[in-house]
């Protein structure tokens, strides 16, 4: 399918959302080596509470916004450190992710 999309005139693929497909990332570095593959926000949070109590999911889930909605990437590492200092003593598989 990756072939045909390039064969149709899509030259170039500077960054490809997925769902975590396994497979996705070698393929679409073929086709198109320059590409960034990277999870959706929306799975990765999902992936995220499989490792969590279900207690913690909203105050995790509020805490995670202020990385993903920050303005610029300097916000979104502050705001990451910030999440990791309140909830990676608890959840330290989650920082990893």
């Amino acid at each position: 399918m990756l072939a045909e999309l390039k064969a149709c005139g899509v030259a170039d693929v500077l960054i490809l959302c997925c769902d975590g497909l396994k497979g996705l990332p070698e393929p679409v570095g073929e086709v198109w080596p320059r590409t960034t593959v990277q999870t959706c926000v929306v799975h990765l949070m999902r992936n995220t509470f499989k490792y969590m109590a279900r207690q913690h999911w909203g105050q995790v889930a509020k805490a995670l916004k202020h990385v993903y909605q920050a303005p610029s990437p300097e916000a979104a590492a502050e705001a990451f450190a910030e999440f990791e200092a309140e909830w990676g003593g608890r959840y330290p598989t989650v920082i990893r992710l």
